[in-house]
């Protein structure tokens, strides 16, 4: 062992040649191959290990995703009844809400029905005239028309009343004046709205 050391302290590394390397001490030898073979498992080691790396990190960010959509389904799955109840709830409520909205046979009777409210509140129906329907996306507007005189609280009674139609009406452009100078009565012309569901 102290020969080895001994012929490696009078190495002077300034004098080796990589060609004559066969030649060298065998500890020196021994040294080189060590530390040339740790070299090379550590860049072998480096890229196999960033490979690895990179697919755990690609496994981890995929393992994330997976847990969170799990969750959500979990928690999906657990108030499934929850919303399905809800659901049913929605739907009857929707039923509920069409039952409000005129059929096409059933606009004259709603007709008759305001015309009805004005007689019952003393007023005079001067005119009650359908306009053309507009259609929207899922529902059809039926607006018309209607003149009414009569006194300022009879005609506040009449607009009350309409409200409380079991079906849906929407009173719009309202224009309220007096019927001529010195006559308590006024004059309401208001564009009223129905509307109707059309499933297309």
């Amino acid at each position: 062992m102290k020969k080895t050391l001994d012929s490696l302290k009078r190495v002077e590394l300034s004098e080796l040649d990589i060609h004559t390397a066969g030649t060298w001490p065998w500890p020196l030898q021994a040294s080189v191959f060590v530390v040339i073979a740790v070299l090379l498992w550590l860049a072998a080691d480096a890229l196999v290990l960033q490979s690895m790396q990179e697919d755990l990190q690609r496994l981890e960010r995929q393992e994330r995703e997976l847990k969170a959509l799990y969750q959500k389904r979990a928690f999906q799955a657990t108030n499934l009844d929850k919303h399905q109840e809800q659901m049913k709830q929605i739907e009857a409520a929707f039923e509920a809400l069409l039952l409000q909205l005129p059929g096409e046979t059933e606009v004259p009777g709603l007709l008759e029905d305001i015309s009805q409210k004005a007689l019952e509140n003393n007023l005079v129906i001067e005119s009650v005239s359908l306009r053309p329907e507009a259609k929207k996306e899922f529902y059809a507007e039926l607006p018309f028309e209607i003149r009414v005189r009569g006194p300022y609280h009879n005609i506040g009674a009449f607009i009350s009343g309409i409200s409380g139609l079991p079906r849906i009406v929407t009173l719009h452009d309202f224009t309220l004046k007096p019927v001529k100078e010195g006559d308590s009565r006024l004059a309401l012309s208001v564009l009223a709205k129905t509307y109707r569901y059309t499933d297309k």
